[in-house]
């Protein structure tokens, strides 16, 4: 019994410190977003310190009008606007990016996002690793 109870006690400090410290950390700025895209393009890519610029000043635009959205409740619209979004910003990088530079960026886009649906998915199932 008293070994439940120290589990109980345990398994609730844990979720305790673990929220605690989510709700404390920071969401990362556009612009930071930014530069954290621009310098992956720039080591895995091979973009241009012109497309660097380029692709810069483009992620940034669309990463503030998706941090705007995020002010707002969560909705259908709100992500059908947040998916808009992102395919406009996509659209404008095709432009600066090469055929086969854009591929690779859309292949590494896919990549986290199967990456952040299986962690939630391990969340959801409890496991949470």
């Amino acid at each position: 019994m008293k070994n439940l109870i120290r589990s109980i006690a345990l398994t609730a400090f844990l979720f305790t410190s673990v929220f605690a410290s989510a709700q404390r950390m920071p969401a990362k700025s556009p612009e930071k977003r930014a530069e954290n895209q621009v310098a992956w393009m720039q080591k895995k890519i091979g973009i241009t310190e012109d497309q660097r610029k380029k692709a810069f000043d483009i992620i940034l635009k669309y990463g503030i009008q998706v941090d705007e959205l995020k002010n707002t409740p969560k909705s259908r619209a709100r992500k059908s606007e947040i998916i808009a979004i992102n395919s406009d910003r996509d659209s404008e990088l095709q432009s600066v990016l090469s055929e086969e530079q854009f591929r690779q960026y859309k292949a590494h886009e896919q990549d986290l996002k199967d990456r952040m649906k299986e962690r939630h998915s391990e969340m959801q199932n409890g496991s949470g690793n």
